[in-house]
């Protein structure tokens, strides 16, 4: 699905990622494209620190509804020492 985004619907989707790194645990940040129709959301479904090397991670799903088609995915994303955040899987 993610490969039928244009260009509106990733800038959209990458914004609500980065708002979810600072959204409080299961608290959804949701995006929509009203030129296209599409519209998803992404929630930190569990955090902590990772072992090994005590970085703070989160866990998130994300959802993508796009021409009616909905995709559900999950992934790690970790905070770097300079505040970024790098996804991990």
């Amino acid at each position: 699905i993610g490969r039928t985004m244009d260009t509106v619907d990733r800038q959209r989707a990458s914004q609500a990622v980065q708002r979810a790194h600072a959204a409080p645990p299961n608290e959804p940040v949701y995006w929509s494209n009203p030129d296209s129709g599409n519209h998803g959301s992404v929630t930190a479904v569990r955090d902590g620190r990772q072992a090994g090397t005590n970085s703070y991670c989160r866990e998130y799903e994300t959802t993508v509804v796009v021409d009616g088609r909905s995709e559900t995915a999950y992934g790690v994303a970790c905070q770097q020492a300079d505040g970024s955040w790098v996804v991990q899987d």
